[in-house]
């Protein structure tokens, strides 16, 4: 019987299928029944005949239940709506599509149309029509539009008043339900990414911001590292660093040059000891100690302050200090008494240098003996070479860029060099830098000197617990300094005798005899040479005087034309007069 009904109305415009016994009319089907029976007056026999199902086969209880359905829809109003739901919005359809359609259908296409367009138009309001001076065609622009974000506009606006459903507003829209909801999952994944990581910024941004509180100046991206990953626990790479306080608009503060130099020097370059160090500035920890005199000004009138420091390079610790408003030989034995106090044990070793310019202070009679007596090499720098000191040149550089701004805000002396202690003490033991493995200056003396890094506890035993490295290096510098006292005492016995005092006397005279003796003979040598020179060159201007013009010429025009003369050969006996 279902292949008999789909043969008889398989080319009925009515007809969509068979289900079981059930004839599946199309949508258009009870309106053209309702307007057969309302406007021709046919019953509903007669109306289901004409629209082309034939009653003798398909039996009058079809019509009559079709012709009622028809009526009841019209009652209703249900009758000729058609769902939009059923067409894809977001493709146009052409006079042919649409001819082929009844009114209702036409109409239920358009409405799909039109939502669409309704929110694309919405969208494309928040969108600008010119990028870089370039115009965008309308066209253009709707086929760069996210189709999933722009149903997903719709959705929030119409499921909310219950005008539609999900599935109903994805149906109009031409979009996948799986392929939306996948989208929907990935976008609110990325959102909360973003939330997440600018909630992290923002936490970045208030340790930077506290970091700058506490140092009084701004630190570089390395320092910044450090300070961020050992006081807030805070892991960061450099790039994001820097972007960040690009963001904040912070800059580092830099070193600003320092015009004050070479304002003391010493009677005669020769006069000062040898550069023995030669720039090994790392040789190790307490091995090396540079020395050198800055100022710096405090107060509105820009009043000076002079600053003496001992500094290690290698642990880049400041082992002693001392500020004055002169620049004297007392000025660097306050900074040096400061250091032994504090340091001493740790530098009575052999072989410790102490490096310092050609300053007079610093090569006073007095401040050389005690250099002497506590047996540090001497060593200083060539004149006019700053970089011979380079580790204390740059050192006094960032102290500046760091506290030479609020220097200017103490109203006096007082203030300033509490200012400057209270630096110091913080540099030695709150300043963590890049380049010492993340520690501060004294952790990391600890950590050279017995090879462990600083931790809050080991193994369940706490720091405090433990010796520190100055207790440790203070028993060990007793026991050397008990042996060593009892030879100083076996050696007075040897040389307090009138016998050997005389001796002791008679080594430094024959001593400086020697060094006389050999400057006198230096002396006449040089005099012989100087007037060897004097003989030639007078003997060159009565040469010159007498010279022919062409002569005078060729001299001019090239170095190389003076060794044709032998008048003129003394210049090549003047090697490092020049």
């Amino acid at each position: 019987m279902e292949m008999n009904l789909a043969d008889i109305l398989g080319n009925n415009q009515y007809f969509v299928g068979l289900k079981g016994k059930q004839i599946i009319y199309s949508d258009d089907f009870h309106a053209a029944m309702y307007q057969k029976i309302r406007d021709a007056g046919m019953t509903y026999v007669e109306a289901y005949n004409a629209l082309g199902f034939n009653t003798e086969l398909l039996g009058v209880g079809r019509a009559n239940c079709a012709g009622q359905r028809a009526m009841a829809a019209a009652k209703t109003g249900a009758l000729f709506q058609v769902d939009p739901a059923k067409y894809d919005g977001s493709k146009a359809l052409d006079w042919d599509q649409l001819s082929g359609m009844s009114v209702y259908e036409q109409n239920a296409s358009m409405t799909a149309r039109l939502r669409y367009l309704e929110e694309l138009l919405e969208m494309l309001k928040y969108v600008p029509v010119m990028i870089g001076g370039e115009a965008y065609s309308l066209k253009s622009r709707i086929q760069n539009v996210d189709q999933f974000e722009l149903v997903d506009r719709f959705i929030a606006r119409m499921v909310e008043d219950g005008r539609y459903t999900i599935q109903q507003c994805l149906a109009m829209f031409g979009v996948n339900s799986d392929s939306y909801y996948t989208w929907k999952s990935r976008r609110d994944a990325r959102a909360e990414a973003k939330a997440a990581e600018d909630d992290e910024e923002r936490r970045i941004m208030e340790a930077i911001r506290q970091i700058c509180r506490k140092l009084g100046y701004n630190p570089g991206k390395r320092q910044m590292q450090v300070y961020l990953k050992r006081d807030h626990g805070i892991s960061i790479g450099l790039r994001r660093i820097k972007r960040i306080m690009n963001r904040m608009r912070i800059q580092p503060t830099l070193p600003k040059k320092d015009a004050y130099k070479n304002q003391v020097t010493y009677n005669h370059p020769m006069a000062s000891p040898d550069n023995k160090l030669m720039r090994n500035f790392y040789i190790g920890p307490r091995k090396v100690v540079l020395t050198d005199i800055t100022y710096i000004y405090y107060g509105a009138m820009r009043t000076l302050l002079y600053l003496c420091v001992f500094y290690d390079p290698f642990t880049r610790e400041v082992l002693g200090y001392a500020v004055d408003s002169r620049m004297t030989v007392g000025l660097v034995k306050r900074a040096y008494a400061r250091m032994m106090e504090e340091h001493g044990a740790e530098l009575k070793n052999p072989g410790v240098y102490l490096h310092s310019d050609q300053g007079s202070q610093y090569l006073e009679t007095s401040f050389s003996q005690l250099l002497t007596d506590d047996g540090f090499i001497r060593s200083v720098s060539r004149r006019g070479n700053s970089q011979d000191n380079a580790p204390m040149e740059s050192f006094f550089g960032r102290m500046k860029s760091h506290i030479m701004d609020i220097l200017a805000l103490c109203p006096d002396m007082e203030t300033a060099i509490r200012l400057v202690e209270g630096y110091m003490d913080a540099y030695n033991n709150e300043n963590y830098q890049y380049t010492l493995a993340g520690l501060t200056p004294a952790e990391f003396y600890f950590y050279s000197m017995t090879g462990v890094y600083p931790c809050d506890e080991y193994y369940g035993v706490g720091r405090e617990e433990l010796l520190s490295v100055k207790e440790l290096i203070a028993a060990r510098r007793r026991a050397a300094d008990f042996k060593a006292a009892k030879r100083r005492e076996s050696y007075a016995r040897q040389k307090a005798t009138p016998q050997g005092i005389v001796e002791r006397d008679l080594l430094k005279i024959e001593k400086r005899l020697r060094s006389l003796t050999a400057l006198k003979e230096d002396t006449e040598e040089e005099i012989s040479l100087l007037e060897t020179l004097q003989s030639k060159m007078k003997e060159a201007i009565t040469f010159l005087e007498n010279a022919a013009d062409d002569v005078i010429r060729g001299l001019m025009e090239s170095h190389e034309n003076w060794e044709r003369y032998p008048q003129l050969g003394y210049i090549y006996e003047m090697d490092g007069m020049f």
